[in-house]
């Protein structure tokens, strides 16, 4: 069954597949959650600063259910918050 990943915020403007696309390239070890590490190594990778600091406070905002890790489904909410931070340049 295929997760829906929703946006919170209509000002976004990115697919269903263009999310789950990028959080599959997110997904460095293919177990089909985001974990902090993999968190810290795409904000690293985006230039942002204090990347341990960053990926702390995403899963802090963005993990719904409080597993310690990001699922396909929560990941909407953290690319909202993502878009939030003055540190990460947008396109």
């Amino acid at each position: 069954m295929a997760q829906k990943v929703a946006v919170k915020d209509a000002s976004a403007k990115c697919s269903d597949a263009q999310l789950k696309s990028l959080y599959e390239r997110c997904d460095t070890d293919k177990d089909s959650r985001l974990s902090q590490a993999e968190l810290q190594n795409v904000l690293t990778e985006m230039g942002v600063e204090f990347p341990h600091l960053r990926a702390k406070s995403v899963l802090w905002h963005a993990d719904e259910n409080q597993d310690g890790y990001i699922s396909l489904s929560e990941f909407g909410t953290l690319i909202k918050y993502a878009l939030k931070l003055s540190t990460v340049p947008k396109a």
